[in-house]
């Protein structure tokens, strides 16, 4: 019979959906499509017992607003954020392409030496960025252009071999701490460092000026140009470019940080310091070049904010009050474990599925495609103790300094003072770490508890973002979950693993229900005008690429 239903019975048939009766006269069969919309939703077991856990979960959707970050104040601008899509994809930048070492014998981006080849898209592209998805030829789902020339599989591959994984973009603005490690405590102080680190872009800040005259002068003068208030500030103008030296190497075009090497060049007429090209510039001009990478780093950071994946299928069943078919049973019976017996939602906490927190949960090294006896990351003990070196929201280039010195204090004990103030280290620490570049030193020992220590990974879109981990040797999702039902790896680690990381003792059929519910966290497909290459048209043929 074919019925349409006005009111549900209240018994709950364990593992099966409840049935229900009302006034014949609708075309639709409800015992036949129970999930057609013209019939009433009937909750099951695994509905119920997912609501017994309603306050956790409710606080994990939907996914807000992204947080505002005073220390960019181009953060939310349209322009700037017009600007970084095209710096996003732009591979001019790049400087050269290393020379083969250990497992690193090519790269499929160009040959060892050549420059304009890579960009950031080409590390952080495909799964890590999913684009609007297409169905393939063999009937799976395309989500863009894979990073698959990670060797093996599992690492970057830039301008040299990076040890990391390369992190997902989409929902990235929603960390507290940024990179794996710690080492930036917000976005727009990422982009620089690694468009200057040699096996990521190899690139340097007088070389990032010159491309970025030569191809985005107007659009850069348009958001940038007229604030001149600023260290650095002000438009881009081809003859005070033009007239600086030419850097011969890429370390020539950023700070050597030498003794005797600062604005101006050497200290003395009888300094026989190695000075980089950036060294020998005058401190304005010094400035002026760091101002373009500033802007640089703030322009992209506009553009990542707007990468936000929403509306996962799990956002729909829990706005639903647990009563949808928007995921099925065994995603319904994953949640539950999520909350409750795995207990996942004790790191793996808040909307974004991370609280953000470093933790050491014993994961092997790996260089190349083996385990490698001895070779350790220490993780946050390399990068927090980074923080406060080179450009960061503490220093003259953020846009506030003061909620930078905030940021920075829950790990760091600065100076007091404007920002930029020198002072000794303290004692056992050595000299303290930077104090350069208008930068306050860092002035904290890194504690022994931080080695092996990594940032939580956000979930959200998990399911598209293999491989896993910091250094990306896990390749699946039911890999991951293994992992963690052992309580990690014994040993191959650097440090001490966090004494939560204990075995699970799930069953197969649980460990699967996990795999299914973190398919459900994958949201609706990006904006297709924001994954297009709106980069320029290439320098190659021409000097800069050469």
């Amino acid at each position: 019979m074919k019925f349409a239903r006005l009111a549900v019975l209240t018994t709950v048939v364990p593992g099966a959906l409840l049935l229900a009766y009302a006034c014949p006269g609708s075309s639709v069969d409800c015992d036949e499509n129970p999930t057609d919309p013209a019939c009433p939703y009937v909750q099951t077991e695994a509905d119920v017992k997912v609501a017994a856990f309603a306050g956790p979960i409710n606080q994990l959707s939907p996914l807000p607003d992204v947080p505002a970050d005073p220390t960019n104040k181009y953060a939310d601008n349209a322009d700037a954020a017009a600007l970084g899509q095209q710096l996003y994809w732009d591979r001019d930048f790049a400087g050269p392409i290393g020379a083969a070492a250990g497992d690193f014998t090519t790269s499929p981006l160009g040959a060892a030496g050549e420059k304009c080849k890579v960009a950031c898209s080409d590390c952080h592209s495909g799964l890590a960025l999913p684009n609007q998805p297409a169905m393939l030829s063999d009937g799976s789902v395309d989500h863009g252009a894979l990073d698959d020339r990670k060797t093996p599989n599992h690492i970057a591959i830039g301008t040299g071999k990076h040890p990391h994984n390369s992190p997902a973009v989409v929902n990235s603005s929603f960390y507290d701490w940024v990179n794996w490690n710690g080492r930036f405590k917000r976005q727009w102080e990422l982009p620089l460092p690694v468009y200057e680190n040699g096996v990521i872009m190899n690139g340097n800040r007088m070389r990032l000026t010159r491309i970025m005259a030569a191809k985005y002068k107007d659009e850069y003068n348009a958001v940038f140009g007229a604030d001149t208030t600023v260290a650095g500030g002000g438009p881009l103008d081809d003859a005070r470019i033009a007239a600086f030296p030419v850097e011969t190497t890429p370390g020539g075009g950023k700070p050597s940080n030498k003794p005797g090497c600062g604005g101006g060049g050497k200290t003395t007429a009888t300094d026989t310091t190695a000075c980089s090209a950036y060294d020998g510039l005058a401190a304005a001009d010094q400035d002026y070049v760091t101002r373009v990478g500033v802007n640089y780093s703030k322009a992209l950071h506009a553009y990542i904010r707007k990468l936000v994946a929403r509306n996962a299928p799990f956002d729909k069943y829990v706005a639903s009050g647990f009563k949808s078919y928007d995921i099925n049973e065994s995603a319904k019976r994953g949640l539950e474990l999520f909350v409750n017996k795995a207990a996942c939602v004790k790191c793996h906490s808040t909307p974004l599925f991370s609280d953000s927190t470093m933790r050491n949960t014993g994961v092997k090294h790996i260089v190349g495609d083996v385990p490698a006896p001895g070779a350790t990351d220490s993780g946050r003990f390399n990068g927090e103790n980074q923080l406060a070196v080179g450009v960061t929201v503490a220093s003259k280039w953020s846009d506030d300094a003061t909620t930078g010195k905030m940021l920075l204090a829950e790990v760091l004990t600065l100076p007091t003072g404007a920002p930029g103030a020198v002072v000794t280290g303290t004692a056992g620490c050595g000299a303290p770490s930077g104090g350069v570049n208008g930068n306050p030193a860092n002035l904290t020992c890194a504690p022994d508890v931080w080695k092996g220590q990594f940032r939580d990974k956000g979930l959200r879109e998990v399911a598209i973002t293999a491989p896993y981990m910091h250094s990306g040797e896990i390749k699946t999702l039911e890999e991951v979950v293994k992992f963690y039902n052992v309580g990690g790896d014994a040993d191959g680690f650097a440090g001490v693993k966090d004494s939560f990381m204990v075995p699970l003792n799930l069953t197969d059929a649980e460990q699967a229900d996990l795999v299914e519910f973190m398919k459900s966290l994958t949201g609706e497909p990006l904006d297709p005008a924001l994954l297009k290459d709106t980069s320029k048209a290439t320098l190659a043929g021409t000097a800069a690429c050469q």
